[in-house]
């Protein structure tokens, strides 16, 4: 009988361990996916630029559905459940811009829209190239990073001196002004 009391009392005390291994654990595991899921460069997360439309379908897990399946055309945005707050620009069937459309989301440098033009300038400094925006130039601007490869850029728009949106992924694409053009 004492015997059974010390293995219920030693097994109450693992369970309680595990719980609170459990409960320190799953801030991290949240922050490591978090970080995982911020947009950088070449990507969001397992999506990387240059993937076909399959190959983003299958490393986020979910069925893409295009409007090129039923044949409507060439060019268009996807918005995956995986990735709120993301819209996915594919071209032909491969992923080529990737834009952040929530306040929420951030680049892997940690600029986000709303944010102030002074906080990419300091982040970005010298390598930023500032050009007038296409519909309206006297107010507003956009700022390109073209990054090493040179295959690569993120273009940030300017409203009133904050970040109104971020775009990401191979430089023609990034410096469409209208969606897919």
């Amino acid at each position: 009988m004492k015997l059974q009391v010390v293995i219920f009392s030693s097994l109450m005390n693992m369970c309680r361990f595990s719980i609170a291994l459990w409960l320190l654990l799953i801030p991290t595991l949240t922050l490591c996916a978090e970080q995982l899921w911020t947009v950088r460069p070449d990507g969001v997360g397992p999506a990387k630029v240059g993937m076909s439309l399959g190959a983003v379908s299958s490393v986020l897990n979910e069925h893409l559905i295009s409007p090129a399946d039923v044949g409507l055309m060439d060019c268009f945005f996807v918005e995956p459940k995986a990735l709120s707050g993301i819209a996915l620009m594919f071209e032909e069937g491969v992923l080529t811009r990737i834009d952040i459309m929530s306040q929420l989301r951030k680049t892997s440098s940690g600029v986000a829209l709303q944010d102030a033009v002074a906080k990419v300038e300091a982040i970005y400094g010298s390598s930023l190239e500032r050009e007038p925006d296409h519909y309206q130039p006297e107010t507003e601007s956009y700022l390109t990073n073209l990054f090493e490869s040179s295959k690569l850029a993120m273009r940030f728009e300017i409203s009133e001196g904050k970040v109104r949106a971020i775009y990401t992924g191979f430089v023609q694409q990034v410096q469409y002004y209208d969606g897919c053009s």
